[in-house]
């Protein structure tokens, strides 16, 4: 077989052979995507309780998904090409 048919089967070809192979240790990525989403709910609830007024769980119930969808909007945004 020649090298023109091995790097044609080879599903890695193109890849940077010199480069380190990923670390594997078992464990998780930190979860960045999680931990911003948590943090904007908590913000949102925290600004519509602070706005005052009457009905304080609804205020912070909408907060908190004001502030989740502002999240998962500069997150997505962040993702964009160029």
């Amino acid at each position: 077989m020649s090298e023109a048919d091995r790097s044609a089967d080879d599903v890695l070809a193109g890849w940077d052979p010199a480069g380190p192979p990923p670390v594997l240790d078992g464990r998780a990525p930190f979860p960045t995507d999680t931990v911003v989403a948590v943090g904007a709910m908590i913000t949102g609830m925290v600004a519509g309780l602070a706005l005052g007024g009457r009905h304080p769980l609804v205020r912070a119930q909408v907060g908190g998904v004001l502030g989740l969808a502002g999240a998962i909007v500069a997150r997505r945004m962040w993702r964009l090409p160029g």
